[in-house]
């Protein structure tokens, strides 16, 4: 695996940790660095299933408008 690789799936793992304890400031730090809102943990879940999971609705809107926003950009400009 190649050191930026590593890098990714490290940022992810965080992004995934960070959706399950419900801190919103390191969603927004691991995505801004460029964490795949679309991450699975061993078990397929993504942070949307974790939050979702748990009721933190306050994450389920952001992560919600994450993804909105990512599908506008995808398709008005790829």
């Amino acid at each position: 695996m190649k050191n930026n690789e590593i890098q990714k799936e490290l940022l992810n793992r965080e992004l995934l940790l960070a959706a399950q304890l419900d801190d919103l400031q390191k969603i927004k730090e691991t995505l801004a660095k460029g964490a795949d809102v679309n991450a699975q943990d061993n078990e397929g879940n993504s942070p949307l299933h974790w939050v979702v999971y748990n009721g933190h609705l306050r994450l389920i809107k952001k992560l919600l408008k994450f993804f909105l926003l990512l599908y506008f950009y995808i398709t008005n400009f790829f």
